[in-house]
């Protein structure tokens, strides 16, 4: 049973998750637009390519970097320049000694996070996060100038940017205090050309950002039953001391914070799902060989478990998603539980384990087949007490 359930959860259920293309539009290299619909992915690294269909019946194609000079679709557009890019390393023991930035020409996708007579623009490539800003008289972005860098063992910063908006937005009048509150991050950044743009009658600045994906917090109260599983067992001596306890039901409560991530169209996201669960069991056997002096068995704690892990979600509609997850999970034991053989009582230990579910999501709703692996409940040589269980978690949204 514990393994149809795991199979269950881990099928690919992927199949029924919509692959969404949306309607866009891309520019060649001679400055022709195509309407179309473009496969929107919510890009957390900037492209090098695209996939698109002419009609909803087309099939699906793909455009790479050198023939495309721009596209949008779903609150994302990008626009290709050759620019100089800086790419040291923010690693330390790895970082730069020198504060003077390297630059490498390359051609990229940038993304336009605020559109207005000074365009801000923004790069990502895993850990390289690098944005740029064009005005009407320049015809490529140029880069907004950070760098982290090492001397004497200190890790310090190169904040030319600092300067380059105070030379950019000049007539806005402003202290030199507000520029060195402006941190080298798109939110900061975004806020700060969009509140500055649009004064003295120029230009106002349009955010690019508004309908992209964004961070989502999510607060449930959760609550479950499963049946349980204790296997003690030993490896020590001629006759092995083992014992399976029956399958126990066993319920919990608690509940769970999630954090929606803003790319790839919300579909991952990270979560703590803490609770607490009750196990009381008890039972008797005979040895198999050497004394008939009957084994009583009898295990009984209560744990508080703090799964954390990763959520992938596949939307069905709207209102409905399926969801796959896996956690690893850290669990404390309270109160005065215990493993007890007759007169002999092994003390419980703090263990890790994983656990995996699958669910279905709708609204503020959440039913998920959770499958619990072995942890050990006690840390001895010889013997151990492998716990797992299998069951349904239900949760509400709050928040």
């Amino acid at each position: 049973m514990k393994k149809l359930l795991l199979s269950l959860m881990l099928f690919p259920i992927a199949v029924f998750a919509q692959i969404k293309f949306e309607p866009g539009y891309f520019i060649d290299n001679n400055g022709t637009k195509t309407e179309c619909l473009i496969k929107n992915v919510a890009w957390k690294n900037s492209p090098t390519s695209f996939d698109y269909k002419l009609s909803e019946n087309d099939t699906e194609k793909q455009q790479q970097i050198t023939h495309v000079s721009a596209f949008e679709t779903g609150g994302y557009k990008f626009e290709r320049y050759t620019v100089q890019i800086e790419r040291s390393l923010t690693n330390v023991g790895y970082m730069d000694t020198k504060p003077a930035p390297d630059y490498t020409t390359e051609t990229l996708f940038l993304k336009v996070i605020v559109e207005g007579k000074t365009t801000l623009y923004g790069y990502e490539d895993g850990n390289v996060r690098k944005f740029f800003y064009k005005t009407g008289t320049d015809n490529v972005p140029q880069l907004l100038l950070f760098k982290q860098y090492e001397e004497e063992q200190m890790v310090k910063e190169n904040k030319r940017y600092q300067y380059q908006l105070a030379f950019l937005f000049a007539d806005a009048k402003l202290p030199q205090s507000a520029f060195a509150r402006v941190k080298y991050s798109e939110e900061s950044l975004k806020d700060f050309f969009i509140k500055n743009s649009g004064v003295e009658g120029t230009e106002a600045a349009v955010d690019k950002t508004v309908h992209q994906n964004k961070s989502k917090f999510m607060l449930r109260v959760t609550a479950g039953a499963a049946m349980s599983s204790l296997k003690m067992e030993s490896s020590l001596g001629t006759y092995p001391d083992n014992y399976d306890f029956d399958a126990k039901a066993v319920f919990n409560v608690g509940g769970e914070a999630e954090m929606v991530l803003p790319f790839n169209n919300n579909k991952w996201s990270v979560f703590i799902s803490p609770y607490f669960t009750s196990y009381k069991n008890d039972g008797t056997n005979m040895p198999a060989q050497g004394s008939q002096v009957p084994q009583h068995w009898s295990a009984e704690f209560k744990s508080i478990s703090i799964p954390v892990g990763f959520r992938y979600y596949m939307f069905l509609n709207q209102s409905s998603k399926v969801f796959i997850n896996v956690a690893y999970a850290i669990n404390v034991n309270i109160g005065d539980g215990k493993l007890q053989k007759n007169t002999t009582v092994y003390d419980l230990s703090n263990r890790l384990n994983w656990l995996a579910g699958a669910g279905y999501s709708y609204k503020r709703i959440n039913a998920e087949l959770r499958y619990t692996f072995n942890r050990d409940l006690i840390n001895y040589a010889y013997r151990s007490a492998l716990y797992s269980s299998y069951g349904l978690v239900l949760s509400y949204q709050i928040l």
